[in-house]
Parts: structure tokens; C-alpha cells; sequence
């Protein structure tokens, strides 16, 4: 150890510290396969902070529906709506026979979209003619799963 310009000896010793650290418990807080899966693609989150209409499995089911065809029907989507399935763009016929029981949840974006979905767009260039109509396209964003049997 140097104190001003002269070194004076001195051995340090160091012990060990190993606090016991306060027991760490870690729940789930979502039971519901459903909502897990909502949470996982983004769709829990996006409910939060994003203009647009998020529907649930449970919602969709409360008007028995029996296919996709129906729950689009309720909300006005039809073939002149962008549709993403799964992360999968599809056709508006494509989708319409989907059991409602493999679906989890429905976002539906008639003016902005999240900038995840903002590649995804088809449809005309703003060079084409009446270019700027695809604008006006919902995009419809479903999300399936698998129920336990």
C-alpha cells in the first residue's frame, strides 16, 4: 500500500460475503390456453395500445357462431378486407370455413396497422389506377390454436 510517496506493508484479507438472498416465487398469472396464446403473438399487448377492434374467443362465442364466415359477417369484413392468418396472408375465401372453435382471437385495423403488419399489405401501387383504394382496406388478423381435447 503506497501512502503519499512511501510504501508501507499491510496485508489485507478478504472473507467471503454470501447473503442469503429472499426466496424468488414465480407464478403464471394466465390459466387460459387461449389467452396464452394472445399473449405470445403480440395480441394482449396490441389490445393495450392500439387503435383497432380485438376480439376474443369468448366474445366471438357468445353469438354461436359456427364458422369464421360468421363472426366476419357480424363486423361487416368481406372480400374486400386484407386477411392474416397466423401470420399468413390469405384470401377472404380461404379462411371463411375455420371452425370458430380454433380460433383464439380477430383484430380488425380499418385505418392505421401495427408496423408489424405494415409489409403484409397487397393489393394496388399508388401508381395504379385508383392507386390509393387499397388504403381503405380492414385487415383482418386472426389467430388460430389448437384446443386440448
Amino acid at each position: 500500500m503506497t501512502v503519499d510517496t512511501e510504501t508501507v506493508p499491510y496485508d489485507f484479507s478478504m472473507t467471503p460475503l454470501s447473503p442469503l438472498l429472499a426466496k424468488v416465487e414465480i407464478t403464471e398469472t394466465v390459466s387460459s390456453p387461449l389467452i396464452r396464446r394472445l399473449d405470445r403473438v403480440g395480441f394482449v399487448n396490441r389490445s393495450h395500445s392500439e387503435d383497432g377492434l380485438f376480439i376474443k374467443h369468448d366474445d366471438m362465442m357468445n353469438r354461436k357462431p359456427q364458422t369464421l364466415r360468421d363472426v366476419l359477417g357480424i363486423y361487416g369484413l368481406r372480400e374486400n378486407s386484407e386477411y392474416i392468418l397466423d401470420r399468413m396472408p390469405l384470401a377472404y375465401y380461404d379462411v371463411l370455413d375455420y371452425p370458430i372453435e380454433m380460433i383464439a382471437g380477430i383484430e380488425v385495423y380499418r385505418h392505421g396497422r401495427p408496423i408489424e403488419f405494415s409489409r403484409t399489405r397487397r393489393g394496388p401501387t399508388l401508381l395504379d389506377q385508383g392507386g390509393g383504394s387499397f388504403l381503405m382496406q380492414a385487415l383482418v388478423v386472426i389467430w388460430t390454436y389448437i384446443p386440448a381435447s
